[in-house]
């Protein structure tokens, strides 16, 4: 095959037949599905979906993916119909994909149902409310508000710990946009979701859970010594 470089494979032309290997419906879908279910790690036969009622045991406890645009009409129905995963979406406000005819892409964070539970949030009477999830898009202008996290607390089952678990997606590119560094954006919204991720710590702390963690995943566009990583890692509190 001849390769079809016509600058509409999203910056991958340079690919051997990218309009082979980034066919979503043909190929990538089953590829990216086959990496979630851990094919290429620990699994010694190919994955196949079960035709029964038994599900695939799930080889990662958690999964964050990020550019996910097809997280409705695909990802969700087979990570969570045919194996033990749960998960939540936040697609973005403005994604560019939407201009293309495509759907918003966005962030999703699943975890094992077997190893992990929601904590639910309290009420203002003490009761227990539905599960704890805070998801949305990032403060500020238009050039803050286009990046989207989600952060849910996971209760390890069988156990008093709990982690706060986020993930986001980081403003992307080199250079400025509207007069704003755009490290300077990635470093305030990695301000931000620090941020957040340890004030549902405080509220879990307050709410009796001893020990509480927090794992911040993503596409952060960073370097590990920006200033963006650094703030995740090294901002005091």
């Amino acid at each position: 095959f001849e390769s079809e470089n016509d600058g509409s494979y999203g910056g991958f032309s340079e690919l051997p037949m990218p309009n082979v290997i980034l066919d979503f419906d043909r190929i990538r879908k089953w590829r990216l599905l086959e990496v979630m279910l851990g094919g290429g790690t620990t699994r010694k036969k190919d994955v196949c979906i079960p035709n029964n009622e038994e599900k695939i045991k799930a080889v990662f406890d958690i999964l964050a993916l990020e550019e996910v645009d097809e997280y409705y009409s695909f990802f969700e129905q087979m990570l969570t119909k045919y194996t033990n995963y749960c998960g939540v979406y936040q697609p973005k406000k403005y994604s560019p994909c939407v201009r293309f005819g495509w759907f918003s892409d966005g962030v999703a964070l699943l975890w094992n149902q077997e190893k992990f539970q929601v904590i639910p949030k309290r009420g203002k009477d003490g009761d227990s409310t539905d599960a704890w999830v805070e998801k949305g898009s990032y403060e500020g202008g238009v050039e803050y508000q286009n990046q989207v996290y989600i952060i849910v607390p996971l209760q390890i089952k069988g156990t008093d710990n709990c982690i706060v678990v986020a993930v986001t997606h980081l403003k992307a590119k080199k250079g400025v946009t509207k007069g704003i560094s755009n490290e300077k954006i990635r470093e305030t919204q990695a301000s931000e979701i620090r941020h957040r991720s340890e004030q549902m710590a405080d509220q879990l702390n307050a709410m009796g859970w001893k020990d509480v963690s927090i794992l911040i995943l993503g596409d952060f566009n960073s370097e590990p010594d920006s200033a963006s990583v650094k703030t995740i890692l090294e901002e005091s509190g």
